[in-house]
């Protein structure tokens, strides 16, 4: 089995228009517990 995790968010620019940010998690689920398909974003993003 394959889950997927997507955090959505969307915010309000001053001048007027929207600003939106994606980010996407998937795992592959084994009799170990869940692989990264790719590398897991290990560090929050601070936007200014």
């Amino acid at each position: 089995m394959v889950f997927a995790f997507d955090g959505f968010h969307a915010w309000t620019l001053d001048s007027g228009g929207t600003k939106t940010m994606s980010e996407e998690e998937m795992a592959g689920i084994t009799e170990n517990g869940a692989e990264y398909l790719i590398a897991p974003q290990e560090e929050l993003v601070l936007v200014g």
